[in-house]
């Protein structure tokens, strides 16, 4: 069955009737994408089988020693117990075209899908071409009826082809959930918007009366003491008089601090003719006069 060969099993051939709904969960990665998804995929049966159903098929398989009637439940859950739409994102329709009753099932029931779900109408058994009673072209001009939400693809469970189209195909309802999962959150984010510009505003009105009163409340509440309505003033240095402005002159008593300071007057020793002489004799006399004091 598909349930089988979405889960990794490998094919069986012969085929024994679903008692119940069966219920299998498969691991599916988005594309590329570390998103792991599990899948749960329902194989719906419309009416179960228990122990005391009359079923030519199954008395069959009894007969033979396949099932074991012992093992079959007295109650089971079906399509006529379940709601097996309820909280369902996407539908799986197989047919076998080598038997047109399947079809006109398939037809039938896809009528009574709700709205808004995802269809996929697959088509086993595409290897028996010689023996279809349904033809490609009646499928497509059945689907040309239904919503723009159904697809159809050509499978063959026994060789596994058409499961790549039915992964592909997943993405569609896993995108479909992830873009109303995304306008939720923006929508939680518009509201928290709305209510941090709201707080704010409360905030900046709020006077400094108002918030030291009810900061004592609290204080009051814990025996603790009022906060005082105004804390100390800082002591500020007094201003000395201004000093007067201009070129920074430093006086030293020590001997020899006049001597010390001489050698750094700038003299340029680059001039040439008689001003440059003039300039160095004139800083040799003063040097030799702050010797002699």
């Amino acid at each position: 069955s598909i349930s089988n060969r979405l889960e990794g099993k490998s094919f069986v051939r012969e085929h024994y009737p679903t008692p119940q709904i069966q219920v299998a969960h498969i691991d599916w990665n988005y594309k590329t994408t570390s998103d792991l998804v599990q899948v749960e995929v329902w194989d719906v049966v419309d009416k179960g089988i228990t122990s005391t159903t009359h079923d030519a098929r199954m008395r069959e398989l009894v007969a033979m020693g396949k099932v074991n009637q012992d093992a079959l439940p007295k109650l089971v859950a079906d399509a006529s117990t379940v709601d097996v739409y309820k909280g369902c994102h996407a539908v799986l329709m197989m047919c076998d075209p080598t038997r047109r009753w399947t079809f006109d099932y398939v037809k039938d029931e896809m009528a009574k899908i709700p709205k808004g779900r995802q269809i996929l109408l697959m088509a086993n058994f595409c290897d028996l071409t010689s023996r279809r009673e349904v033809k490609e072209v009646e499928i497509e001009n059945f689907l040309r009826s239904c919503e723009a939400n159904t697809n159809y693809i050509e499978c063959c469970m026994m060789n596994g082809f058409g499961l790549k189209q039915l992964y592909n195909w997943l993405n569609i309802p896993f995108l479909l959930l992830k873009q109303e999962s995304l306008k939720h959150e923006l929508l939680m984010a518009e509201k928290e918007l709305k209510t941090a510009q709201h707080e704010a505003q409360l905030v900046q009105e709020q006077d400094y009366e108002s918030y030291l009163k009810l900061v004592n409340m609290q204080m009051a509440m814990h025996n603790r003491p009022p906060l005082p309505a105004q804390g100390p003033i800082p002591k500020t240095q007094k201003p000395g008089p201004e000093k007067a402005k201009g070129p920074s002159k430093t006086v030293s008593s020590r001997p020899g601090a006049q001597k010390a300071a001489a050698p750094k007057q700038k003299v340029d020793r680059k001039s040439s003719g008689k001003k440059g002489r003039k300039a160095v004799a004139a800083a040799a006399a003063a040097a030799t006069i702050s010797k002699d004091c």
